[in-house]
């Protein structure tokens, strides 16, 4: 997600939308940054304190 992430430029927003404990958290979030449009993105996998997805419908 590197560099097309970068030319977005800096998260200016981050709103929770819903935190789903069933089978491991996943945590669905929309994300606005400084340029592009927000995006949806759903970080899940919590093992160990840390997540290991990350899903965004970029476009």
């Amino acid at each position: 997600m590197g560099p097309p992430l970068t030319k977005k430029g800096p998260i200016k927003k981050l709103t929770l939308l819903k935190a789903d404990l069933a089978g491991g958290r996943e945590e669905t979030y929309v994300v606005k940054f400084e340029k592009g449009t927000p995006q949806t993105w759903l970080i899940g996998g919590l093992k160990d304190g840390r997540f290991s997805g990350l899903y965004s419908d970029d476009e």
